[in-house]
């Protein structure tokens, strides 16, 4: 398999047709080595229009819906992003490439170390990858001005102008959200 061919292709064929027109998304799947973060021996289908196993019950996302997602959330370089739930890392990776900084925690510490060691191996930089066991409450890691990527359901909070008061509000690692996911806009 020719794997440039089949970034390309993926990136065209599937993230554009839903939609995602935005160039630095588009640069930033065409030049993140996804077939690095997906599971041993499911290489051969890093470009698939599918959803992967991940350890621990989790999935790895369908490219299409990754670049939906990372669009949605219009990080701009000079942004600081608080990911929460690391996965396969292929997101981490991506938010590296479009963000000033990523902070990601996650649940599980196979996934800290496996993501980690991708990373590095991509030439992926400046990336904080911690346990949320060391934190006393998820609110210690709430900075202002900050987006937050939420687990698999991806749920993105513009957090300007949050108050610290207002993080009570927010949803914890072991919470769901209350409401529905919206446009940032409605």
């Amino acid at each position: 398999m020719n794997i440039e061919l089949a970034r390309q292709q993926m990136v065209q064929q599937q993230v554009r047709t839903w939609d995602v027109f935005d160039t630095a998304i588009l640069s930033v799947l065409s030049s993140v080595p996804r077939e690095q973060f997906v599971p041993a021996g499911l290489e051969s289908l890093a470009f698939a229009e599918t959803e992967l196993p991940l350890p621990h019950g989790q999935l790895m996302m369908t490219p299409n819906v990754e670049g939906r997602m990372l669009q949605a959330l219009d990080i701009k370089p000079s942004d600081k992003v608080l990911e929460i739930g690391t996965g396969s890392g292929f997101i981490t990776a991506c938010l590296a490439r479009l963000a000033k900084s990523v902070t990601s925690i996650d649940l599980y510490e196979d996934f800290q170390k496996t993501a980690a060691a991708d990373l590095a191996d991509s030439g992926i930089k400046a990336i904080w990858n911690f346990s949320p066991t060391r934190l006393s409450s998820p609110s210690e890691v709430l900075i202002r001005n900050e987006h937050i990527s939420l687990g698999l359901a991806q749920v993105a909070y513009h957090l300007n102008g949050l108050r610290e008061d207002d993080t009570n509000s927010l949803p914890t690692l072991d919470q769901p959200c209350k409401e529905p996911c919206r446009p940032m806009d409605e």
